[in-house]
């Protein structure tokens, strides 16, 4: 297909498209894996942009809902991007920088900028992960005495699986469950 339009495609406009599919499907998917059952998201970004049919009835109206609920993520993206120019990032990193910083972009990097968007999801995600552990190791105390038998509420964040451990002729399977208690101030 020909990538025909009007106007140039600007980085925000590859974007802004690019955080709507993703928003209104809920994931990135990478057009190497297009073997999977989800279709690349490059695949739903192209008919936005250049105006093309879409492979879904009632894909418009989806993306255009998606576009109002995700209308701050491409600015952010953008920024990141950007950011990616300063010594000690991936190449990945360094080539969105200066797709970001041109003032138009063509057909043939599109793959790359889209990706942009599912990279930056993930990495707010892992930040996010990052303070919500360190948070939880600088709140979590022992609760209670020896044989004091403490009942309260808590809500089941993890649950690790440890090694295996034999007693005698049995495997008994281990497991550290990690619990978050929000309604009872610690011990100082």
């Amino acid at each position: 297909m020909t990538a025909t339009t009007a106007a140039p495609l600007t980085p925000l406009a590859v974007l802004t498209a690019a955080a709507a599919v993703i928003t209104a499907r809920g994931f990135y998917q990478p057009a190497s894996r297009s073997w999977e059952a989800a279709r690349p998201t490059i695949s739903d970004v192209e008919p936005l942009l250049f105006g093309w049919e879409f492979h879904e009835r009632g894909d418009a109206a989806l993306f255009a809902r998606a576009a109002t609920a995700s209308r701050d993520i491409p600015a952010a993206v953008l920024q990141w991007c950007a950011a990616g120019s300063a010594p000690g990032h991936s190449d990945y990193r360094a080539k969105l920088a200066r797709l970001a910083s041109r003032p138009t972009v063509t057909p043939g990097s599109l793959p790359l900028l889209v990706s942009a968007v599912g990279a930056w999801q993930e990495e707010q995600r892992r930040h996010a992960r990052a303070h919500q552990a360190a948070a939880d190791a600088a709140n979590s105390r022992h609760q209670g005495e020896p044989k004091e038998r403490i009942t309260r509420r808590v809500t089941v964040v993890a649950r690790v699986r440890q090694d295996d451990r034999s007693y005698g002729y049995r495997v008994q399977s281990r497991y550290l469950i990690k619990m978050r208690d929000e309604g009872v101030r610690l011990r100082e």
